[in-house]
């Protein structure tokens, strides 16, 4: 699970992660194709916490950004916010866990016209539609497409994997990710 955001406005990312005091739980990408991720250790016990501060880092940063979800390889989910508003919602399988209206599920499938205005110029909508209607074995590969549409790098890492296994071989711009792991070690070996 991860924050993809549509900014250049790192440093601000990275004071609002301060503020909130989510030190010691979260790493921030470089920026990549206009891109930054944030990637929280929230994603592992709590999803909506993480989705909240997809939404107040796009309402701070008055920009978009689209928190990426997968369940148990299953499921793949996102929310889409501009300037801190959800505008769109996506499931793969609404109904996974329990039967959901057809309203719901027409809620949840996703709307292309509203992730173009964020991919790179000669995109085109039926390539978004085509991506999410598409059947995959492992919902990662569906987020490793949108992200590819979108033009956002290392969108299929969360925390967990990063703070065990990141590296500059498997995640690009690795040696310029700021690690708060690594600022709250070095803040208690200097206290």
């Amino acid at each position: 699970m991860n924050i993809s955001l549509k900014t250049d406005k790192r440093d601000e990312v990275i004071d609002v992660i301060k503020e909130k005091d989510l030190i010691g739980s979260s790493f921030v990408s470089p920026i990549l194709n206009g891109w930054l991720s944030v990637y929280n250790e929230a994603e592992n016990e709590n999803s909506e916490e993480v989705y909240d501060l997809g939404s107040e880092l796009s309402s701070k940063l008055s920009c978009g950004a689209i928190v990426f979800e997968v369940y148990d390889s299953d499921i793949c989910m996102y929310r889409l916010y501009k300037n801190g508003e959800l505008i769109d919602s996506y499931n793969s399988k609404p109904d996974y866990f329990e039967p959901v209206s057809e309203d719901e599920k027409e809620k949840l499938k996703g709307n292309p016209e509203l992730l173009l205005p964020l991919c790179p110029p000669e995109t085109k909508v039926e390539d978004i539609k085509e991506t999410l209607e598409k059947q995959f074995t492992y919902e990662e590969d569906r987020v490793r497409e949108l992200a590819k549409i979108l033009g956002i790098k290392n969108a299929d890492w969360g925390c967990k994997y990063l703070s065990s296994d990141g590296n500059e071989e498997t995640v690009e711009g690795w040696k310029d990710f700021w690690n708060s792991f690594e600022e709250e070690s070095q803040k208690a070996s200097e206290g």
